[in-house]
């Protein structure tokens, strides 16, 4: 008897997407040899596509392995990343984290369960849809703490270490809430009109997915690769002290030894002996609770003493730092993006345009006239 395989144009964009993702695991094995904190990214992207695979399989035709075999990758997903997000915020992990894998275990006895003892269809569809919805519940459960965590992590401004990125994390959970929709959708429509939908109705969630696992996996890398450099920045750079260089910021019109002056200065001076501007969430609020001032006298001594106000004062101090990493060949094979975010800015777009605002050229410009 022939076989015949049911290709179309979703499924072939679905299988792209299961190419990039195991391409991506391929490349992020080879990084875990040296830092492991990207194990869980890994696990979640291999998740991702192998679920894909698998329904992918279903899809056009292929009976490669018995339903007592399926591995319920989708229940794996959310906890790897959870671990993840866990791990790379630097968020000392909580005892018996390894909860978040108990409904896998529980969905893959209940497949045991279902296929050995050969349960009714009927039985058998009403408690598969409980376990589709407890499986949703569950992974809306996940997300919504995943946002909690990130929440706290970006309005904890004093959390000393190596400050990450997160906006990266907060659209995967973005897309996976979307997906979430689609599994809803997709699932109920399923169970109502099964033998008249047909699989095409999850073509939304799967592509969904395909481009969850291609997000994740290129900015995974990114990021992977910029924290390397970071943590590799952050050791060079310990124990070194920036010279203070504060009388640049004093205007002639005021050179008196008076009370406000010298608070000024004392203010410089921490600023850049303690290194305080290579905080990207520093406000004048931070600065002025330093100096046991108030926000407003603060913003004052700026206006009466310097020619900058106090954010650019800020962005002055990081740029010199950027510039004094730039010029050094010890940082050369760091790249820009990651020596930004080392001198204190949260981002790439900030970093630029104050550097050439300062210096009226682009960083790669000025990397290239030295």
């Amino acid at each position: 008897m022939e076989i015949s395989y049911t290709y179309n144009f979703f499924n072939t964009l679905i299988f792209s997407g299961i190419i990039y993702g195991l391409v991506y695991v391929s490349i992020l094995l080879k990084g875990i040899k040296k830092d492991s904190i990207f194990l869980y990214l890994l696990g979640t992207i291999l998740c991702l596509t192998l679920s894909n695979l698998q329904y992918w399989l279903i899809d056009v035709g292929i009976e490669v392995v018995p339903d007592i075999f399926y591995i319920q990758f989708e229940l794996l997903i959310l906890p790897f990343f959870y671990l993840f997000v866990q791990r790379y915020l630097q968020i000392h992990p909580v005892k018996g984290r390894l909860i978040v894998f108990i409904p896998f275990v529980l969905g893959m006895l209940y497949q045991f369960y279902i296929n050995l003892w050969n349960v009714s269809n009927d039985w058998a569809k009403k408690y598969n849809l409980l376990a589709e919805i407890l499986t949703i519940l569950f992974n809306v459960f996940v997300i919504a703490h995943c946002i909690l965590i990130i929440s706290k992590y970006q309005r904890n401004s004093s959390r000393k270490g190596l400050k990450v990125s997160t906006n990266w994390l907060k659209y995967s959970i973005y897309i996976g809430i979307a997906l979430c929709f689609f599994w809803i959708l997709s699932t109920y429509l399923f169970y109502q009109e099964k033998e008249a939908i047909g699989s095409w109705v999850f073509y939304p969630l799967w592509i969904g997915i395909s481009v969850l696992i291609f997000f994740i996996g290129q900015k995974g890398l990114v990021e992977f690769s910029i924290y390397k450099e970071r943590s590799a920045i952050k050791k060079k750079k310990k124990g070194i002290e920036s010279k203070s260089d504060s009388n640049k910021h004093v205007q002639t019109t005021d050179t008196n030894n008076s009370k406000s002056h010298l608070k000024y200065l004392e203010i410089l001076r921490r600023l850049e002996d303690e290194q305080l501007y290579l905080n990207p969430n520093l406000s004048l609020k931070m600065v002025a609770e330093c100096g046991k001032i108030s926000p407003a006298y603060l913003s004052q001594l700026f206006s009466r003493y310097s020619k900058e106000n106090f954010n650019e004062t800020i962005n002055k101090l990081r740029v010199k730092e950027a510039k004094r990493m730039l010029m050094d060949s010890e940082y050369n094979k760091y790249s820009i993006s990651a020596i930004a975010l080392e001198s204190g800015f949260n981002s790439r777009s900030n970093f630029y345009a104050s550097f050439k605002k300062q210096n009226q050229i682009s960083p790669a410009e000025f990397k290239k006239s030295l």
